[in-house]
């Protein structure tokens, strides 16, 4: 398929060239629009392959982040936007069992606000702006799995855990999301086949619970598993 093909080519390009210009602003930019012009390409077709496509995009932007994070840790470090302060509030969770929002209040809220952040750039942008946070979301992320697993013994299977299962959960969710809550504005420029509906919402609020479920009843557990592969 021409798209995936362009998302191996585009997304690689976008990764090499901002690493080579070391610029905070240009990865999640250039990393964005790598994704997003095979995406406006399967949009047409289908719902599916549209979202298909993306979640491609995030798989391969995740591997070179990883990849570069865990042979150029300092040079990643001053690439990509919130990797120190990401990294560190995450080793103390692992260390305390207490997450960095804090309490589960200020979870759930700052959830809400990211989420209503992320929905209202991909209603104004026809998704476009929605992909920019989601990449400088997903790169830190992937900064400090690999800063995980470079202090781990048992390097493999921190890196796997990790991404917990509640980050995982949102980022897909955040995917589908985006484009359900961007084809008012997209529909405008694009001859995609759906329209915003409560029924097409409807996985993407399941994900969100889903995700503020795990995250509120596991996240203890779970730092105690990674504070084990640590050791």
């Amino acid at each position: 398929m021409i798209s995936s093909l362009l998302v191996l080519i585009l997304t690689s390009a976008a990764v090499l060239l901002s690493r080579w210009i070391q610029s905070r602003v240009a990865l999640p930019v250039l990393t964005a629009i790598a994704g997003y012009f095979p995406f406006a390409m399967e949009a047409q077709v289908s719902f599916a392959r549209g979202f298909l496509i993306l979640v491609l995009w995030t798989l391969l932007l995740s591997v070179l982040i990883l990849w570069f994070s865990r042979r150029e840790p300092e040079r990643m470090e001053r690439l990509i936007w919130r990797s120190s302060e990401y990294s560190d509030s995450m080793m103390r969770w692992i260390e305390t069992g207490e997450l960095p929002e804090g309490s589960a209040r200020q979870v759930i809220f700052f959830h809400l606000k990211q989420t209503v952040l992320y929905c209202v750039l991909a209603f104004l942008s026809l998704n476009f702006l929605a992909l920019v946070l989601g990449s400088a979301l997903l790169n830190y992320m992937n900064f400090y799995v690999a800063q995980l697993s470079r202090r781990s013994s048992r390097a493999g299977s921190a890196l796997w855990m990790g991404w917990n299962p509640w980050s995982v959960i949102r980022v897909l969710t955040f995917l589908y999301l985006g484009m359900v809550v961007s084809a008012p504005t997209m529909w405008l420029l694009f001859a995609i086949p759906w329209s915003l509906s409560a029924v097409l919402l409807l996985p993407a609020v399941a994900g969100l619970l889903l995700d503020l479920f795990l995250k509120l009843t596991l996240a203890r557990r779970w730092s105690l598993r990674l504070h084990k592969k640590l050791r």
